[in-house]
């Protein structure tokens, strides 16, 4: 009962959240950008680039998106399981280090080949169109009969691209898990500093939390129209090719 006494007691006015924990904050901010950057991704990689079916696009999201079904979860582990008789900043150190581990196996492990032919300006040759008459991809061939809009169909340059989703998807299923791991502790220490808040200022902890994170997914998740291949400020220094859409 000490250790919950101890918890419970009032904070000092030390001026605001911000001030008081920039780490908390900081890592606030980490988390809109990979939470925001990681599915903004997705469309150029699997949509464009590797050109999966549909049905692969949308299950690849829905499992990207299954960890924070788990957030629960990992809030009782969290509360129940102390490393070393902490219950947050482990947690947070082991989230961020299982996040950069995927990130970087990412960044590292390369994709295959586009599934489309480029043309020398960098644009994929998907039909053959007046411009895209004579490239090699639309010399007719019985591996492509298909037609799109009315046109024939361009022939593909690797067609075993779709193959290589799998291993990029699964990277980014486990970098969410340990980023929304590291978020589930952030979130169960601000709500232990709420708790610690005078009562005619609480609340505030919980609010300062939100802006950081909120503004740094902000870029990724800016709107973009149905036909646009674009990818927003943020995805699209690192993603700043044609063929990547």
């Amino acid at each position: 009962m000490e250790t919950k006494r101890e918890v419970l007691a009032p904070l000092a006015a030390q001026g605001s959240l911000a001030t008081r924990n920039a780490g908390l904050m900081a890592q606030y901010f980490v988390v809109g950008i990979v939470s925001g950057g990681l599915p903004a991704t997705m469309y150029g990689v699997f949509g464009i680039y590797l050109n999966v079916p549909g049905y692969v696009y949308g299950a690849t999201g829905a499992l990207c998106r299954l960890p924070w079904s788990f957030k629960m979860f990992l809030g009782a582990l969290h509360d129940n399981v102390p490393v070393r008789g902490l219950r947050r900043s482990p947690y947070m150190a082991l989230g961020w280090s299982v996040c950069g581990a995927a990130l970087l196996a990412l960044a590292a492990g390369g994709l295959p080949d586009p599934y489309w032919c480029a043309d020398s300006g960098g644009h994929y040759v998907t039909t053959c169109d007046t411009p895209h008459s004579s490239h090699p991809a639309c010399v007719p061939s019985v591996d492509s009969p298909r037609d799109i809009g009315g046109e024939a169909a361009a022939a593909p340059c690797n067609a075993a691209a779709a193959a290589g989703a799998g291993w990029v998807t699964w990277l980014m299923f486990v970098a969410t898990l340990g980023y929304v791991c590291a978020d589930v502790a952030a979130d169960g220490l601000t709500a232990t500093l709420a708790m610690r808040e005078p009562i005619e200022s609480r609340g505030d902890a919980r609010g300062e939390t939100r802006p950081p994170s909120g503004l740094a997914s902000l870029p990724a998740r800016k709107p973009s129209g149905p036909t646009t291949h674009r990818h927003d400020p943020v995805v699209g220094v690192p993603l700043q090719a044609r063929r990547r859409g």
